[in-house]
């Protein structure tokens, strides 16, 4: 049940919607966009503008930008196209590709992924950064380092989806947190349901219970679960244990509280002994059926005996 949980909990939080932007390469600075591909902004340093930051690519020297970059350019020309490089995700830490890029004169950082995985969101201490930079996977980097030295690019702000289909993203995490609850809520009462039916007696087993008619001897004895004495001609329910109770007060008993002896909770469809019934209890009504048998077979040997030994003397009196 704990794995069903996490799963559905997986499901609903892969269809939630995530904010992302896109990397868009064009052939020229006025041809029609070429290429598009998916990026996620990092956590530290400034957002990307909502119109976008367009700019030119450049390869970062070192590829992985662990170190001084190689080739700093000069972007103090506001009219010019900004210098935008792209890197790989490898050896250090965001940050410091990030820092590194922005010492070189760069506008914003691409890192690109150094494996095929899911885009990931960029995180660090980066109180100091002052250029957007964004993640991209690993065949972004792949078309990035196919493109060419200062081929045109747009980089675009982070979005959630669009109301339609933000919409219907919501709707179906809504209705996967409803299945998580109903699937919690079953086996909750299955679970219950199982408890207490393996604890209680069937119809079935309560109608092979044997029964008997109460006799006058026993009206001095009393029902341990109404607490009234016994009737002649009531009719009696007696356990495989020899303890007896009246039917009307027992089967109730066995088939809706629980599946022991109200005395000594011994299960009346088993034969296994209960602690209460050991052997060597010696209180009222714990007293187990064997060491019964077996104190009444003794007594009975004993009397055997001295009534032998009785007629043995009168034979010898009477020789004398």
């Amino acid at each position: 049940m704990e794995r069903a949980v996490i799963l559905v909990a997986a499901v609903v939080l892969a269809l939630g919607p995530v904010a992302q932007g896109d990397i868009i390469l064009y052939q020229s600075k006025y041809d029609p966009p070429e290429r598009e591909f998916e990026s996620v902004e990092a956590r530290f340093g400034p957002d990307i503008p909502d119109p976008g930051l367009d700019g030119v690519l450049y390869q970062a020297d070192p590829l992985n930008g662990c170190s001084p970059l190689k080739n700093p350019v000069n972007n103090t020309n506001p009219t010019a196209n900004r210098s935008i490089v792209y890197m790989k995700r490898d050896d250090c830490k965001f940050v410091e590709k990030v820092r590194n890029a922005q010492l070189a004169g760069y506008a914003a950082a691409i890192i690109y992924d150094n494996e095929n995985q899911d885009l990931i969101q960029m995180s660090g201490d980066g109180t100091e950064i002052t250029i957007p930079s964004v993640f991209v996977q690993y065949h972004t980097g792949a078309e990035l380092l196919s493109a060419g030295e200062k081929t045109p690019v747009t980089l675009t702000p982070d979005m959630f989806p669009e109301w339609p289909q933000y919409l219907t993203t919501m709707a179906a995490s809504a209705a996967c947190g409803v299945l998580l609850f109903a699937m919690f809520v079953v086996y909750r009462r299955q679970r219950h349901h199982h408890q207490q039916s393996s604890s209680r007696m069937t119809s079935r087993q309560a109608m092979k219970l044997e029964t008997r008619t109460a006799t006058a001897e026993e009206e001095e004895d009393q029902c341990c679960i109404c607490l009234e004495n016994y009737q002649a001609s009531e009719t009696l329910t007696e356990l495989p244990c020899r303890h007896f109770f009246h039917k009307k007060c027992i089967t109730p008993w066995l088939m809706e509280r629980d599946r022991v002896c109200p005395i000594c909770k011994r299960d009346p469809v088993t034969t296994e002994r209960t602690p209460l019934c050991r052997p060597d209890a010696v209180e009222e009504g714990q007293v187990d059926v064997a060491a019964d048998d077996a104190s009444i077979n003794a007594s009975e040997s004993d009397v055997a005996v001295l009534l032998n030994e009785e007629a043995g003397e009168a034979a010898t009196n009477s020789t004398a």
